[in-house]
């Protein structure tokens, strides 16, 4: 009989294996298999003990939940063939609400992290003084996120998304996500 070690190596195993058959029916369904897909499922199915993002979820499921419940934050574009998420374009249906600073603010509200991250991106097209007073009030919290930018997943904390190391300056992800999600200029 096999020792409790190899045990765990092979629990491990037949659970990546089965990830990799979820991830490969998300890619499929959301039309987006490709051999890169193909090759990140191979990748999973090697991985023994070491596990690169503790707690990142290794499925997409939720990320087409509404803003407020969703757990992962999106660049506009995602996966292999660049498709709209379904965060970012319903980011752009709120952007173009009559009442999109108060929907903005009731995401930051009543949202999960990801889903503050998108009211505060709201906030800095809609109003860019509250989204000074409400991005300082988050940056001091460490609830933690699920990033998708383009093919790449990745977790990180409010605390260090918002931070900013300098007045003004606007190169941290959170920004370079914000500006994904804008419509581009007519």
């Amino acid at each position: 009989m096999p020792g409790s070690a190899t045990l765990a190596v092979m629990r491990r195993r037949r659970r990546a294996a089965r990830i990799a058959v979820v991830l490969i029916g998300a890619l499929l369904t959301a039309g987006t298999a490709t051999i890169g897909g193909a090759a990140l499922a191979s990748r999973l199915l090697s991985v023994d003990e070491v596990d690169p993002h503790p707690g990142l979820p290794r499925h997409l499921d939720g990320i087409d939940l509404p803003l407020s419940r969703t757990e992962f934050f999106t660049t506009y574009n995602i996966g292999a063939t660049g498709a709209p998420s379904p965060g970012g374009k319903q980011f752009r249906k709120l952007l173009r609400s009559d009442h999109r600073e108060e929907e903005f603010q009731k995401l930051i509200a009543e949202g999960r992290a990801a889903g503050k991250l998108y009211g505060l991106c709201g906030l800095l097209v809609a109003s860019p003084r509250s989204f000074e007073e409400i991005a300082a009030e988050l940056s001091r919290e460490r609830e933690r996120v699920f990033l998708m930018e383009g093919c790449f997943a990745s977790s990180s904390t409010l605390d260090v998304l918002l931070h900013r190391p300098g007045v003004h300056v606007t190169t941290s992800r959170f920004f370079e996500i914000c500006e994904s999600l804008r419509p581009p200029p007519v």
